[in-house]
């Protein structure tokens, strides 16, 4: 009866160990970072209502890491197990973005170099496409007005 028992425990110990070790391990691992996509310096035109990103991650992502992409320095979305994100429509103008990793424990795992995208969006300051745009502000060909001169000379009184 005592060897059963002192072979449980030596099983239990090495189980035990086996276990610790899985989980040092999963919080001293080291990745390497890359947007793959968008490219840095990439426009978006301003249909665009979504923007995917995809990550490179080597090594493998592990289960219990995630990632967090951050868009001008602020994290946008809730952490991820995942390589790939999209992200919603943006305002227009220039966005930074940078993906990191972190472990369940909160360290940071690793980080991507920081990218420069651009928006396009229609101004809010033009009229919709349908109009036609005259920089001298003249009515254009097409909706031209007969014009009718009053040639009688102006009576005060």
């Amino acid at each position: 009866m005592k060897a059963a028992k002192r072979i449980l425990l030596i099983v239990l110990c090495g189980f035990l160990s086996n276990s610790v070790l899985a989980d040092d391990q999963s919080s001293t691992v080291s990745y390497t970072v890359e947007i793959e996509s968008p490219q840095d310096q990439q426009t978006f035109p301003s249909a665009t209502q979504s923007i995917p990103v995809t990550l490179s991650i080597t090594p493998t992502l592990q289960a219990n890491d995630l990632v967090t992409l951050y868009v001008d320095g602020q994290a946008s979305g809730d952490p991820v197990n995942s390589t790939s994100i999209t992200l919603p429509a943006l305002e227009r103008g220039s966005h930074t973005l940078q993906a990191k990793v972190t472990h369940s424990s909160g360290e940071d795992a690793g980080e991507s170099d920081t990218i420069t995208i651009y928006q396009q969006r229609v101004s809010k300051l033009l009229p919709p496409a349908d109009i036609p745009i005259d920089p001298l502000n003249q009515p254009s060909p097409d909706s031209a007005q007969p014009v009718s001169l009053n040639t009688t000379p102006h009576q005060p009184g």
